[in-house]
């Protein structure tokens, strides 16, 4: 049986150890690295199957200091030497020979971390960092740093980040601007990759929060971009600062708490990936639920699962103990379950930290098949008191560090003990056997192009229904899963499309392996010419291409060892001449794959390929016409100025959002043709939308467009509705429409009550129509975000979109506020929602799609208006119908003020009504536990249906009128907002 557990807390921005799957333990490297909080414990080696061997046992000096590092078929660990001396050793895996030996100077740390990156060892300690060189002959210490609390190293793209410093790996100069006001020191701090040009550094917090009662676990982050200026590679992003994960259930337990965090990959490409909080200190949720590992979906919820065993990591699942001894499986959605029982497992009365290699778990003595799901053998016990984790060292190793200092290398008796053979670079897994490696351009003809780059050629039948594609060729048929397919073309046409998003990452994909070859040529020739500032850019472009990280750090390592000599013109002019033909090729290869996308109707996908042959100018050119090609008609008539501008601006927000740009003879059209709206509109159809723009100005419309259409896919997700690729017809789509004016929604509106003209937009159920107006005020300047739209104006369209959805889609068209939701008792709940919705979402960008922040303005307001006891009986507020809403006063009669901001509001009672009952659809659904979580959607689909049971407190799950008051009123309370 599957469980969810959900912890209420306050979601601290993510200074979490961020590392991606693809940067974690694999390949040729076999790393386990004990330095790195974002350490999944799992690398992609042969198992042992068999009953282990012992190969060979030392101890070496007078013991191990912290858990040592294998890569490359070496193992790098710290010992103690005599006269009080550390040293740091690289040992043969094979036959635990020492390799080479360094002092570390200074050190008398009783515990130290290792991280290794290309030809270096990191190694840190209390108030120490330093790195050693390793050229596979000897180690030699190339610098050291001094710096306040434990450093635990983590190197990423020529850096180390450690403490709250981030350093030059090859210089070990500081690098403030890559990592600053990170709090760092007493945690592993580790740097995760979320593209080939953006990634995250973070580091977990542990102690007492400003606005909550008690101790927290927390994170914060620091986004990194990647940039040739100011000589370093990366450049630090605006810090999030310590988010709440949970709650410490003892006082006093954050002073000696130890945290890491472990990442889960998203199960899909579309899919959030989640991270695994461990700590030694027990947490909890307020409602009661303990355990030791935290779980914070990507922009989503928290959970606290009930197990005891720091995790390990494969792919999207993670694998840990509970106090029970069961070993059990923990999903990127926060889902667990046992996988098996403890009496089916050795040592049932010690749940160790597991580790894991290929598809089997080690638990220090013992190994289990994930796969198979059965226990392949157990260590005979002649190794005394083994120190988890087993560490897995290549094909068919794995080392045992011992209490007494001894470490033992143990291998399976049916593979030759020896040191792993590096692997050939890794390639995307090749679906079927005829299909090529993803280079250059789709071969003509039909068939499928995966997602992954990958083409499978042969005669194409799309069964939607089984979602599946079948492929028959002169060798045989394939079937490919739908969700593998980025674009299948049958007789020449195209029969199916995921998204142009899809498809323009499986062409860069395909471009990628041939620019990258160019660009690193050309890196080579300007270093030869000790040209810096030229191989910089470079591998920018490379970088855009795909080209891998390891491959980037080395070259922006020779990079930075150079600089541009003085009066370097006749050189540059040199090295322009000779990438001219090098970058007409690569020109040309864009140009063709513009060709390829406009031949399929992908403009979006077309347009930002395209738009890096363009300069800033947009002088006449042949890329200038061929842009112009992917213009959509009917485009240009719509927007003022220059046409190519303003579809170059939109291009990439129709890529993210999935929406196409509607042909003047498209019958969704009519629709405002039958609204009577005169002049230019733009008119986008995305998976969930229909969006009519009366302004045509991007930085405006563009933020709805994207944030309705994120609004609705967050609604599916809090709502546990599974959402679809596409809306089957555009009657299942919500239209939206945005005026430019006041004075044009007011009169599309035509309302007798002049009710209409006091909204910022509303939804009309009769008509299954949200409309909506850009304010007056100050030009946004060319920004984007919530800062350059009205904020009113993003909050009332995620409001409005939450009703038109709910009633017009989740429940049907004919239920409504004048149906069985205005009717029934309940009404709270059609307000609630959308107030606990507009509030969640208008900071989205920002902070993540989440529904768990409660410093939201709601929130907050009720928590103030319940301090002088001014919020209506909970009871009472539930059993509330539409009639009751509307009876009150909507004049100002209570002031309040935010004891943070000071800014101060004025509230009535029907704004009390809005504040209160957002405040608790938050309540139900974060502080309650998952089965309040699931009995309040029931309960909502009740109220529109009109076939809620009163009482209200009743059918929401409460004993009595008076524990519900009293719940909600005790939960706000304890909130410092």
């Amino acid at each position: 049986m599957t469980t969810t557990l959900r912890a209420y807390a306050r979601p601290f921005v993510v200074l979490a150890a961020i590392l991606a799957s693809r940067a974690a333990l694999a390949g040729d490297d076999w790393v386990m690295e004990g330095g790195d909080a974002g350490r999944r414990s799992s690398v992609d080696c042969a198992p042992i199957r068999n009953e282990p061997v012992l190969l060979w046992k030392k101890k070496f000096d007078a013991g191990w200091i912290g858990e040592p590092v294998v890569r490359g078929g070496v193992m790098f660990l710290v010992t103690r030497a005599g006269g009080g001396q550390q040293v740091v050793s690289a040992v043969d895996v094979a036959t635990g020979e020492v390799r080479a030996r360094s002092v570390r100077i200074q050190c008398s740390s009783d515990w130290a971390t290792i991280a290794a990156s290309d030809r270096a060892v990191h190694v840190g300690a209390q108030g120490l960092a330093e790195t050693f060189q390793w050229n596979g002959s000897f180690l030699s210490r190339s610098w050291q740093f001094v710096h306040k609390g434990f450093s635990t190293p983590a190197p990423f793209a020529g850096l180390v980040f450690s403490a709250n410093e981030a350093y030059d790996a090859a210089t070990g100069r500081p690098r403030p601007q890559a990592l600053t006001t990170l709090s760092g020191g007493r945690f592993p701090i580790s740097v995760g990759l979320h593209d080939p040009d953006h990634a995250t550094v973070v580091s977990a917090t542990a102690g007492p929060h400003p606005r909550y009662p008690g101790e927290w676990l927390g994170f914060e982050a620091r986004p990194l971009s990647r940039c040739s200026a100011g000589g370093s590679s990366i450049l630090g992003g605006e810090l999030q600062p310590n988010l709440p994960v949970a709650q410490f259930r003892d006082a006093g337990a954050a002073a000696n708490a130890f945290v890491v965090a472990i990442r889960l990959d998203a199960p899909q490409s579309e899919r959030p990936g989640a991270w695994m909080f461990w700590t030694n200190a027990p947490l909890t949720t307020p409602g009661g639920l303990c355990g030791q590992v935290a779980v914070r979906i990507d922009k989503g919820r928290n959970e606290v699962l009930p197990v005891v065993a720091r995790p390990a990591a494969r792919g999207s699942e993670g694998f840990s103990f509970d106090a029970a001894g069961n070993l059990v499986v923990i999903r990127a959605d926060a889902t667990f379950e046992i996988l098996a029982g403890a009496a089916s497992l050795p040592q049932q009365a010690t749940p160790s930290r597991p580790t894991i290699a290929g598809g089997v778990l080690y638990a220090a003595t013992w190994a289990y098949d994930l796969d198979a799901k059965t226990v392949l053998w157990t260590l005979p016990s002649g190794f005394a008191r083994p120190v988890e984790p087993a560490i897995p060292a290549g094909d068919g190793l794995f080392l045992l560090r011992g209490a007494d200092g001894e470490i033992a290398l143990f291998g399976d008796p049916d593979r030759p003990a020896r040191s792993p053979e590096p692997a050939a670079a890794a390639t995307p897994p090749v679906r079927t056997a005829t299909a090529p490696l993803p280079s250059g351009l789709p071969v003509p003809g039909d068939g499928v192009l995966l997602r992954d780059g990958r083409q499978v050629p042969g005669k194409v039948t799309v069964d939607l229904g089984a979602s599946q594609v079948a492929i028959e060729a002169g060798d045989g048929s394939e079937v490919v899963p739908l969700a593998d397919v980025a674009i299948a073309e049958s007789e020449g046409k195209t029969v199916y499309v995921a998204s142009e998003r899809d498809v323009h990452r499986a062409l860069m994909t395909r471009l990628g392996r041939a620019q990258i070859p160019r660009y690193e040529a050309l890196i080579a020739q300007a270093l030869e010419l000790s040209l810096a500032s030229f191989a910089t850019d470079y591998l920018e472009e490379a970088r855009t291409w795909g080209i891998a990280e390891a491959r980037a750090a080395d070259l922006a390592k020779k990079i930075a060892a150079k600089q541009d000599p003085a009066l370097a013109e006749p050189r540059k002019n040199g090295m322009r001449k000779k990438a001219a033909p090098v970058l007409d090729a690569v020109a040309c290869d864009v140009r063709a794959a513009m060709e390829w996308c406009l031949a399929r109707d992908l403009p979006a996908a077309g347009t930002v390929l395209g738009a890096r042959l363009v300069s800033e100018r947009e002088d006449a050119g042949p890329d200038i016409e061929l842009l112009t090609r992917f213009i959509p008609p009917g485009f240009a008539a719509n927007v003022r100025g220059r046409p190519l501008p303003s579809w170059r601006t939109w291009a990439p927000l129709l890529l993210d959002t999935g929406a196409r740009f509607l042909a003047p003879n498209d019958p969704a059209r009519r629709r405002i043709e039958a609204a009577r709206w005169q002049g230019p509109v733009l008119a986008f159809r995305t998976p969930n939308l229909l969006f009519f723009s009366r302004t045509d100005a991007a930085d405006i419309a563009g933020p709805c467009l994207s944030r309705g259409e994120a609004a609705i896919r967050g609604l599916q997700e809090l709502l546990g509705v599974a959402p679809s690729a596409r809306a089957p017809s555009d009657d299942q789509r919500i239209e939206v429409r945005l005026h430019a004016t006041k004075e044009q929604y007011v009169d599309e509106a035509r309302d007798p009550t002049g009710m209409i003209e006091h909204t910022l937009g509303y939804y009309s159920p009769a008509e299954n129509v949200s409309r909506f107006y850009v304010p007056a005020g100050p030009k946004s300047g060319g920004k984007s975000g919530p800062e350059s739209v009205s904020r009113n104006l993003f909050k009332t369209l995620a409001h409005e979109l939450t009703h038109h959805y709910v009633e017009g889609r989740w429940i049907g068209p004919t239920a409504g506020r004048s149906g069985a939701a205005g009717r029934s008792r309940g009404y709270w709940v059609v307000e609630g929602l959308a107030r606990f919705v507009e509030d969640q979402i208008v900071d989205a960008d920002a902070r993540g799609l989440t529904f768990e922040d409660p410093s939201v303005l709601s929130v907050t307001l009720a928590a103030q208006l319940a301090r002088s006891d001014q919020l209506f009986e909970t009871a009472d507020l539930v059993e509330f119908d539409y009639q009751s809403f509307r009876s009150l006063e909507p004049t100002p009669k209570y002031t309040v003020q935010l004891p943070r901001s000071r800014w101060t509001y004025k509230l009535s009672p029907m704004n009390v009504f809005y504040e209160q009952s957002g405040s608790l659809v938050f309540f139900l659904r974060n502080a309650c536990g998952p089965n309040s979580r699931a009995r309040f959607v029931e309960y909502m689909r009740d109220v529109y249906e009109g076939d809620v049971t009163p009482p209200g407190w009743k059918a929401l799950g409460f004993g009595s009128a008076e524990e519900l008051d009293r719940r909600f009123k005790e939960w706000i309370a304890t909130l410092k907002l």
